[in-house]
């Protein structure tokens, strides 16, 4: 069963200017440490491959806004801790029957 998320707007994205022109490794490498992976507004069509080369199983918060995603990335299904889950402003059409893995989720925003 999936706890009950919260499915409403709270403004626009939380990165930075910097943040936006950070490589994605770069993204990656830092979400290691911090437990965050801030991946809005970057035109992504699919979730950086890439993410397989780091530990990332301790990411509690995920923000992939602002993209043109059209299903809601398996990966971040990986992610058990995770408690937050911005995906809002994408082209999303379907949701992966994984996501009951993410038992912490508290905050899902599809918008």
């Amino acid at each position: 069963m999936i706890p009950e998320m919260a499915t409403t707007y709270h403004g626009g994205g939380s990165q930075s200017p910097t943040s936006l022109s950070k490589p994605i490794e770069r993204v990656f490498e830092d979400a290691q440490h911090t437990g965050e992976i801030l991946l809005s507004c970057r035109k992504l069509r699919e979730y950086p491959k890439m993410s397989a080369k780091y530990d990332l199983v301790d990411t509690i918060s995920a923000d992939v806004s602002k993209n043109r995603l059209s299903e809601l990335p398996k990966e971040l299904c990986s992610y058990i801790s995770m408690e937050k889950l911005n995906c809002y402003h994408n082209v999303i059409k379907s949701i992966p029957e994984c996501i009951v893995q993410l038992q912490a989720l508290t905050f899902l925003n599809l918008r």
